[in-house]
């Protein structure tokens, strides 16, 4: 994707790394034994973030040199922090039971940019975990409903990961498109044609700005704390939080008084 706000088109050593990341976490996700060993597609999912955040912490420094390789900004600085919630369970139900109930969601992605005079904004997705068990997987087209209601056509996304098949994000919009084709409440396989790798999606489609949709705290009705970060305040204080909430805030070294480069935080429990 060209012209990259944040990111030069020319360089690839964040990419890369990212792309690695991604790749290592997934290995658990991706084997044939993973039902048993790790649960059911929702432990998968939380297991999938939790353990690309931890390599994160244990490869930050390479994150921070392949950053500024690759940044247009001189002094980037950017802030991850994993915001990660237990399993509920609904005492009436057999399956799990996470946010699912109020907005389809199984994890948030929210990004803040404070670069006051380059670009200022929040943004946010909103996604659901889903294995494709072969030969296909079935779609809760209300779940899918609540998912677009709740985060809107550009904010809302599923993630799809089986046996060799890597984690894969497509827009809700083109799983919903893709099952009225199919004229089944199932999804295939060959929806893959309509997505990005997990690493290009957060490189590209969300950390560029094109994906994803803007907060604006008038519109929600909601004024956060003046010591909180809006985005964050939004997903973690106003109801019941996704289980899965990664924070990325871009900023820079100067105005911060840092050194540039990637600061990973320890992972936060929610609800213990």
């Amino acid at each position: 994707m060209a012209n990259h706000w944040f990111l030069k088109d020319e360089h690839v050593e964040f990419r890369d790394s990212m792309t690695g990341i991604v790749r290592e976490a997934a290995q658990d996700i991706c084997k044939d034994t993973t039902q048993g060993t790790l649960g059911d597609e929702h432990t998968q999912c939380q297991h999938l973030f939790s353990k690309m955040y931890t390599i994160m912490q244990q490869r930050q420094e390479e994150l921070s040199s392949a950053l500024l390789c690759c940044s247009r900004i001189p002094d980037p600085v950017v802030e991850l922090r994993y915001y990660r919630s237990q399993v509920r369970r609904d005492r009436q139900a057999e399956r799990p039971q996470f946010v699912e109930k109020e907005t389809g969601a199984d994890f948030a992605l929210a990004l803040r940019v404070d670069l006051p005079e380059v670009l200022q904004a929040e943004r946010s997705v909103l996604g659901q975990g889903k294995r494709l068990s072969p030969p296909s997987a079935d779609l809760n087209v209300g779940q899918l409903r609540d998912l677009l209601d709740a985060a809107g056509p550009e904010s809302a996304v599923y993630l799809l990961w089986e046996i060799d098949f890597p984690p894969t994000v497509v827009s809700a919009e083109n799983v919903s498109s893709h099952a009225r084709t199919k004229g089944k409440d199932r999804l295939y396989p060959d929806i893959a044609e309509f997505g990005q790798s997990l690493s290009d999606f957060f490189c590209e489609s969300f950390l560029g700005l094109w994906f994803g949709r803007d907060y604006d705290p008038v519109k929600e009705g909601v004024r956060p704390p003046a010591n909180s970060i809006p985005i964050l305040y939004h997903f973690l204080h106003r109801s019941v939080p996704p289980p899965n909430v990664v924070y990325l805030g871009i900023g820079s070294g100067k105005r911060m008084r840092v050194r540039p480069g990637v600061y990973v935080s320890r992972i936060t429990e929610i609800g213990k």
